[in-house]
């Protein structure tokens, strides 16, 4: 008897290439790894499994790469044109192939960064502050609203996610390493952290149950954790002892923020009329020609209008000095700002969610995926 095949669309991710992993291992299910670009399957590549080929907004591409498939996982991020045309392509195709179920990882981004202390619940109104937060949100409501008996459909907002080959860690090392990691009020806030491997138990949970399809549920970690022990954790796998940049709310408030300096055109000018500029670029013939004409202009000129150009031309390039500021990764500030908690109880009582590593085996992986990528 063969597996129930599970097409991952977006394969070549992080949460992609972690539930390929488990599909395969667990051997319960087929994975199908669905991606853009073959030449980013390296990592899954070692294993004996499907690796399909397909552009989003390509129909034929998308139907012939969930053909034969009982489950859809959506886990792909790309521009605006493939999130929402790519994303009906790939319901349309996961309906005409008879798909028994649509899972779509969205984010919790679609709550916003100014939310009220307390817990946030699916109930909780949502408030896209960005146009990515916002094209999650037209996702969400795409998906839903295409649940019916030929498709049963589900979203997933997961947290911050985290553990081995995630961004968000290579970062946060780069910053511990650097001692620009900042601790906002003591780092006392909720870390909504979720680890990648129990995400991909929260989508096998959903695969597994006949319950709950149809509607949108939150996941976190259920073992709650402040920022602090996650910086320190974190910190002593590295062997690290650089401390932390302290901050409060009320001095983050009166920090100010950098700004974009735009380069104008006659900054841009004075490095192409340069010496240097002019002489290497006259190996071009075109140049050449060029240069020599603007030479002959300039010298028929008026000694006043000459002078004047090469003032403007030839006067240094001011360099502004920044306003002083502590340094730190701003990243990690924002994460910190919110104080709330998202709360994955719905998906627990719903769906029969419970996670398969604990905090401790958490950091556990993360240590031993650190040990063989060489990273520490």
């Amino acid at each position: 008897m063969s597996l129930a095949k599970v097409a991952v669309v977006g394969a070549s991710g992080l949460v992609g290439a972690a539930l390929c992993e488990r599909l395969f291992f667990d051997g319960q299910f087929e994975p199908v790894a669905v991606l853009h670009n073959v030449g980013r399957g390296a990592r899954l590549a070692r294993f004996p499994m499907q690796l399909r080929v397909a552009d989003l907004l390509d129909y034929t591409q998308v139907a012939n790469a969930v053909a034969q498939c009982d489950y859809v996982v959506n886990c792909t991020r790309d521009g605006p044109g493939v999130m929402i045309a790519g994303l009906k392509n790939l319901i349309r195709a996961s309906r005409e192939a008879g798909a028994k179920g649509l899972v779509h990882i969205s984010s919790t981004a679609i709550y916003g960064d100014t939310l009220a202390p307390g817990v946030v619940t699916e109930n909780t109104r949502t408030q896209p502050e960005n146009k990515y937060s916002q094209l999650k949100l037209r996702q969400d409501k795409l998906v839903l609203s295409s649940h019916n008996r030929n498709l049963r459909c589900l979203v997933l907002c997961p947290t911050t996610i985290y553990g081995p080959y995630s961004g968000f860690v290579l970062g946060l090392i780069d910053s511990l390493r650097q001692g620009r990691v900042p601790l906002l009020d003591g780092g006392r806030g909720p870390a909504n952290l979720i680890h990648v491997d129990n995400l991909v138990q929260a989508i096998l949970a959903v695969i597994q149950s006949d319950h709950g399809w149809g509607e949108l549920y939150l996941i976190n970690e259920v073992e709650r954790m402040t920022w602090l022990q996650f910086f320190m954790d974190t910190r002593a796998l590295l062997g690290l002892e650089h401390q932390f940049v302290p901050i409060s709310r009320e001095h983050l408030s009166s920090l100010p923020r950098p700004v974009a300096r735009r380069s104008g055109l006659v900054d841009g000018l004075k490095v192409l009329v340069s010496g240097e500029t002019r002489q290497a670029l006259s190996v071009f013939p075109a140049f050449r020609a060029i240069n020599a004409w603007a030479y002959e202009w300039l010298t028929i000129r008026s000694l006043r209008f000459q002078t004047l150009i090469r003032h403007h031309l030839e006067r240094p390039i001011i360099i502004r000095k920044d306003s002083p500021r502590l340094s730190f990764d701003d990243s990690l500030v924002k994460l910190q700002t919110r104080e709330v908690y998202y709360s994955p109880q719905k998906l627990i009582d719903k769906v029969g969610y419970s996670p398969i590593l604990t905090y401790q085996q958490q950091m556990e992986t993360l240590g031993c995926w650190l040990e063989f990528a060489n990273i520490r």
